[in-house]
This record gives structure tokens, C-alpha cells and sequence, in this order.
């Protein structure tokens, strides 16, 4: 299910997220085990993406997050794809001086492409929609993750989740947060509400009051956004 690149690519983001917060402390020992943290909170994350896509009869491949352009004009492309996948989290930790614990944590993305099931189809194209509930899919599976890890007494492993959740719906490059905003404006404006909203909640109520509240500004957050579409 997920492919040999794929766990590359697991292994090295896991491996720049654990580094983020022991940038003014480093031990080996630490450096690892936050690294373990990332990497089931990375393994979570593309399982989602991957039974999502498989509703849509379609298969989702794990990346890093790479820019191939620079600038407003599309012929300003660098000669491979800039790594900002190491370099953002990196560079933001050095800036800050380690002050902020995970400066950013979106460092991976994916792309979708049909089953043979789906090309045979007339419409066979994984459409920006689709694609769309798959990225929920994937985020709201690690959601899910962290609740658990909250009841399991795993605090890092759920703290980690929900600001991964957050920094992923982000709407940059070809992020999902940008995947989920170009398929459904409104999807995303509920996703990013209620994702924000059990970052706060998250150690103030419990897990359905939570869920529950996290809900009703979610659709508040479709209701403004419309009131404001239609104005």
C-alpha cells in the first residue's frame, strides 16, 4: 500500500519534524523519539489520504513538498524543484531561535491518479472535488488520531497531530490545504474553522464538547463565508 519512495519520504520528513523542537537542546535520543512521534503521525496521515482516495477508485502517492516556480511569471521555474520541505521548518527554527516548538509542519503532499477501475470510465479524471475529500480524508484521520492519542494519554503524538492538521490546510503550492481550497471554498473554510477550533479546545472541554463546538463554528465559518459570497 504505500510504496518504497513513499516510506523515503516518510522517514526523511519524520526525520526534519523530530529535529524541530531539540534545535536548542539536541540529543540523539531526543531527536529520535520525536522522530518516531512524527513518523506515526506522517504514516496516519497518507493512510488516510490513500482510503479516501480509494472511495474515488483512485490511488494517492505521498511527496515531499517541493516549489518548481519562483515569482508571478510561469517561466520563472527553478532547474529542479526547491526543497522547501526541509528548508522552511529549518529555517524558521534558526530564525526564531528555537523559541517556537514546530514552527511548520507541512512538509509533505500528494498527488492523485485513476485506478484502472476509473480510466475506464467516460469521465475518468480524479476531479479537484475529489481530490479535495481526499486531503479532508487525510486530515481528519490524523484528527481523529489525536483524539485517541489524548485519551491514550499520548499528549506529544496529539499536539503534534493537530498542528500538523493546521499547518497543512495552509493554501500553499500544492499543499492540501490549497487542494481542499481550489476544490470547495466551503469545504475548506469548515475544515480550517473546526481544525483551529480543536487546537484551542483541545485542552479546555472535553472531547465532545470539543467536537460539538468545533462543529457549530465550523458551519458559522460556511455561513459568514457565504453571507459575504452573496453580499
Amino acid at each position: 500500500m504505500i510504496s518504497l519512495k513513499e516510506v523515503i519520504v516518510l522517514l526523511t520528513s519524520a526525520a526534519v519534524i523530530g529535529y524541530l523542537p531539540h534545535f536548542l537542546g539536541f540529543t540523539l535520543y531526543g531527536w529520535a523519539i520525536s522522530s518516531l512521534i512524527a513518523l506515526l503521525v506522517l504514516t496516519i496521515n497518507v493512510l488516510g489520504y490513500k482510503i479516501a482516495a480509494r472511495f474515488f477508485d483512485s490511488h494517492a502517492e505521498l511527496q515531499h513538498w517541493t516549489v518548481s516556480r519562483y515569482g508571478f511569471n510561469t517561466s520563472r521555474t527553478f532547474a529542479r524543484p526547491f526543497p522547501i520541505w526541509a528548508f522552511l521548518p529549518v529555517g524558521l527554527v534558526i530564525i526564531t531561535f528555537g523559541a517556537i516548538k514546530w514552527p511548520w509542519l507541512a512538509v509533505t503532499t500528494f498527488e492523485t491518479s485513476p485506478l484502472i477501475l476509473r480510466e475506464r470510465r467516460a469521465f475518468s479524471r480524479v476531479s479537484e472535488w475529489d481530490t479535495a475529500l481526499i486531503a479532508v480524508g487525510g486530515l481528519f484521520l490524523s484528527l481523529l488520531a489525536a483524539f485517541i492519542g489524548r485519551v491514550g494519554g499520548f499528549e506529544e503524538f496529539a499536539k503534534l497531530s493537530l498542528w500538523f492538521v493546521f499547518f497543512n490546510l495552509i493554501p500553499l503550492g500544492n499543499l492540501p490545504g490549497s487542494k481542499i481550497f481550489f476544490g470547495s471554498k466551503f469545504l475548506w473554510i469548515f475544515s480550517l474553522v473546526f481544525a483551529l477550533s480543536v487546537l484551542v479546545l483541545f485542552d479546555l472541554t472535553t472531547t465532545m464538547g470539543t467536537l460539538a463546538i468545533s462543529s457549530i463554528l465550523g458551519i458559522g465559518g460556511i455561513v459568514l463565508l457565504y453571507s459575504l459570497i452573496e453580499a
